[in-house]
Parts: C-alpha cells; sequence; structure tokens
C-alpha cells in the first residue's frame, strides 16, 4: 500500500503534468504563429501529452481499486486532476484560450487546395491574420490590416508578403464565398474562401446593388 508521502509525489506529478497539457493546447493561437515546421512539432507534442494523461488517469484509477479498502481524499485528487486537465483541454464549452483575449472575430473563411490549405480571420479591430499549411506541414502566418466599403474587402499584410488573392475580395454573403477580384474576372488562380457558419457579422458587410445584380 502506498503512503502519504507516495501519494504526494503522483499528486504533483498530475498536476505538473496536466497543467502542461492545458498549456500547450490553450496557447495553440501563439504557437501556431511561428513559421515553418515547428507547429506541426507543437501538435505531436500535444497528442504525446495527452496519451500520457490518459494512460495516468487509468493507472490512478486503477491504484484506487488496489486500494479500495482504505480510501481517502487523497487517493481522488490525481484522478480528478487528470480528468480536469483533459476535459478543460479538448472539451471546454467556453472555448477559453489564449485566442479569447483578441478582438472579436466579424469574418472567417477557408480554402483548402490540393497540397495546401488556408484559414483567414477578420476582427473587429481591423486586424486580418492568414494562416497557412502546405507541403509535410510546412506552416505561414501573416499579420495585416483590413478594411470595407459595402461587400468589397481590402487587406494589407504586414512585410509585404505576396498575397494570392491580390489583397482584395469581394463578400457574397448567401453563397458564403469570399472571391478575389480576379476570381470574378474568371482568373482561376486562387479559388476564394469558403466562409465559415457562425463567423459572419452581417452588421458589418451589406452587398451593393452592383453585385446583388450580377
Amino acid at each position: 500500500m502506498a503512503n502519504k508521502d507516495t501519494w504526494n509525489k503522483w499528486i504533483k506529478s498530475s498536476l505538473i503534468l496536466s497543467c502542461l497539457l492545458i498549456a500547450f493546447v490553450k496557447s495553440e493561437y501563439y504557437w501556431k504563429q511561428i513559421i515553418g515546421l515547428v507547429p506541426l512539432i507543437f501538435k505531436i507534442i500535444v497528442v504525446l501529452f495527452a496519451i500520457a494523461v490518459i494512460t495516468m488517469l487509468i493507472i490512478s484509477s486503477i491504484r484506487i481499486y488496489k486500494e479500495s479498502g482504505k480510501l481517502n481524499l487523497r487517493m481522488f485528487i490525481p484522478v480528478m486532476v487528470y480528468f480536469f486537465g483533459l476535459a478543460f483541454s479538448f472539451a471546454d464549452p467556453f472555448s477559453f484560450n489564449a485566442e479569447s483575449f483578441q478582438s472579436r472575430v466579424v469574418l472567417k473563411g477557408h480554402y483548402k487546395a490540393l497540397i495546401n490549405s488556408g484559414i483567414i480571420t477578420f476582427r473587429e479591430n481591423g486586424n486580418v491574420e492568414f494562416e497557412g499549411e502546405g507541403f509535410l506541414g510546412y506552416t505561414f502566418f501573416y499579420k495585416g490590416k483590413w478594411t470595407h466599403n459595402l461587400d468589397t474587402i481590402n487587406t494589407i499584410f504586414n512585410d509585404e508578403v505576396s498575397i494570392p488573392w491580390g489583397n482584395q475580395l469581394i463578400l457574397y454573403e448567401e453563397d458564403k464565398l469570399l472571391l478575389p477580384i480576379d476570381t470574378v474576372a474568371e482568373s482561376k488562380q486562387f479559388p476564394g474562401f469558403l466562409l465559415d457558419d457562425g463567423f459572419i457579422d452581417s452588421e458589418y458587410f451589406q452587398r451593393s446593388e452592383i453585385l446583388s445584380r450580377i
């Protein structure tokens, strides 16, 4: 039978492991901004921590079963900590994370091509973010500013990065599409973005008379 000191060590281990898992999961908004393969490495780390927490949750439950003759509150703490760590990391009903401290999202879209994909996010404070993933998980992240005139959106990104849509997009709210001007002009260089449900703030956008007749 494990003594008090042993149980205290198991409690400390559960706190450290669970806190590390929560920290990695909830800070995704920041580590996904690192260009290259680092975000992929972080995702692997999250998976490994999750497996470790699940394994220790099972082991801790077995320990309680073996000590069923002399149960006390201390024995249940590791199980509760591991369970909370998993629940708060992956089943948080409030979706609380580092991005919760950013400006509200008023528009969000995504695209997926053969070997790459991307997500564009427009925030209420005028910031725009574009995160993409290419071959073998190589990632890139750009920040900039955006403005709009009716349903025409202009984007200007930092560091003068090359953007495939030419910095100007048109919002088709009814069709849930965000298309480059070039695409409207029958250019097929960039497919455009499909808008995500729940991330379209109609108060910010109005369809113009010209585009509504197209």
